[in-house]
């Protein structure tokens, strides 16, 4: 009989026991260990698995100063920069579940200077109340998800790269009372189930390419106190009345939508400190309301 029929088969890179693999790559940022299932098959059957991102991860945060639980955060550290700008999805969950999942307040105010989209992994942060990504180069669109946040009061993404439209999603999270959503490149109309938002203070959109005619539906938003619609590409009749009902209503920014239309007086406003109009083709008569500026 040959030997060489009792050899046992070498090992080579693309044959490691899958034990293997994981055991030396758990070692490796998880920022630069993708590209090594370029290597073979196996590799890329072992270091793409859930199991594999759980474990890479764990290590890490262990391999990390101890992080204190805390209910908030305003100042991102190395791992929250590389959970928001470099990690693959599988990744982004597992760090939101273990790291995120407890905070109340998630403010990180231009923080980030390389381009990075929001993580739909946010949406397992129940219990947050304040999520503020302003300023912070976000492109890609807003994620639906995070109209699973219940408990949100406070949402602020202005001044990023952001696409795509309002997500309608928004308007089932009764408890927002702060959106502000300006300075993006966010398009399409506004939802009519923003009526829905009862406890909406302030609502900005301010400089977007949002289009179509404002909702009549927007006079369900009983708690408005401030309205930024200016800059965008509305059209059609302002709906007045609507506004009007708003009894809190005391800032209202219509300027810069060159198709808007219609004429108003504004003593049907109660509580109205400011109206813009510039850039449109409303017609505003004011009959002398000392209390009323109009930007004309």
């Amino acid at each position: 009989m040959s030997s060489n029929s009792t050899e046992a088969t070498p090992v080579t890179m693309s044959n490691l026991p899958p034990e293997i693999i994981q055991n030396i790559f758990r070692h490796i940022h998880p920022r630069h260990v993708l590209k090594f299932c370029q290597l073979s098959k196996s590799f890329q059957e072992v270091l793409a698995s859930s199991y594999f991102h759980s474990l890479s991860l764990k290590t890490l945060l262990l391999q990390s100063p101890q992080q204190v639980q805390c209910t908030s955060t305003t100042k991102p550290d190395a791992l929250d920069t590389l959970f928001l700008t470099n990690l693959s999805p599988h990744f982004q969950t597992l760090y939101t579940q273990w790291t995120l999942s407890s905070l109340s307040a998630l403010i990180w105010s231009n923080a980030f200077t390389h381009p990075a989209m929001i993580p739909p992994s946010l949406s397992t942060c129940s219990m947050l109340h304040f999520l503020c990504l302003d300023k912070n180069n976000l492109h890609g669109s807003i994620p639906d998800s995070l109209g699973t946040l219940r408990n949100l009061y406070f949402l602020d993404v202005h001044e990023n790269n952001l696409t795509g439209g309002f997500p309608a999603s928004l308007c089932g999270v009764l408890s927002l009372q702060r959106l502000y959503l300006d300075a993006n490149q966010l398009s399409g109309p506004l939802p009519r189930e923003i009526g829905k938002l009862v406890n909406l203070q302030f609502l900005s959109v301010s400089r977007n390419r949002f289009s179509g005619e404002i909702p009549r539906e927007v006079g369900g938003c009983v708690s408005l106190r401030n309205v930024d619609l200016s800059g965008n590409l509305f059209e059609g009749e302002v709906p007045w009345e609507a506004f009007a009902g708003l009894m809190k209503l005391d800032h209202l920014n219509l300027g810069g939508n060159q198709g808007l239309v219609g004429r108003v007086d504004v003593h049907v406003f109660r509580e109205l400190s400011f109206l813009g109009v510039k850039g449109t083709s409303v017609c505003v008569e004011d009959g002398g309301k000392a209390n009323c500026k109009v930007d004309v």
